[in-house]
């Protein structure tokens, strides 16, 4: 899903929650603390082996990032809208926030792809350091943090049913809602 349609869904769900939106902030707290949790496993890893490789992830798409709504929802009430950095690598087929210095995405709020993706060889490595299982348990937590992201917006019926046949209204806003 590309940044404009997250931003339409995202502005819907704010100008339904209002002040509400603040019901994610214990959600972005966790999800934060197990993306730096995570970051320190890979930073290990990493320089050693995404450096040299050929089939990099973040080089293997053209993507505005590999945001879900739960992702782009916690991301965008911590820091706001995601822009494609000015120093962003220019090939077709290279992630929008990807730079010569690697993402340009705050550590502490990748998308949940990008964190959980591990390549068979980063994945072998994770475990020849005995960190394979805590690594495991904190992609699992993520998981969990997502399915209450979207509970929430469920429960909350925040947006329109993909049929278009539910019985709410939603309204968005002329002006986006900036936080």
């Amino acid at each position: 899903m590309g940044i404009s349609t997250l931003e339409e869904k995202f502005q819907t769900i704010i100008h339904h929650l209002g002040t509400e939106v603040f019901q994610f902030s214990s959600l972005i707290n966790r999800a934060s603390h197990i993306q730096q949790e995570i970051r320190k496993i890979l930073d290990e890893l990493t320089p050693h082996h995404c450096g040299p490789c050929e089939n990099k992830c973040c080089e293997g798409l053209p993507l505005e990032g590999w945001f879900s709504l739960e992702d782009y929802i916690l991301f965008r009430v911590k820091y706001g809208k995601p822009l494609p950095p000015a120093n962003r690598i220019q090939r077709e087929t290279a992630c929008y926030f990807l730079t010569s210095c690697g993402c340009s995405l705050p550590e502490d709020m990748r998308p949940f792809t990008c964190v959980k993706i591990n390549c068979e060889t980063l994945t072998e490595s994770i475990k020849a350091i005995g960190k394979i299982t805590h690594f495991n348990q904190l992609k699992s937590a993520l998981e969990d943090i997502h399915q209450e992201v979207s509970s929430l917006i469920e429960r909350n019926q925040l947006l329109p049913s993909p049929s278009g046949h539910g019985q709410h209204h939603f309204y968005t806003t002329e002006e986006p809602i900036n936080y």
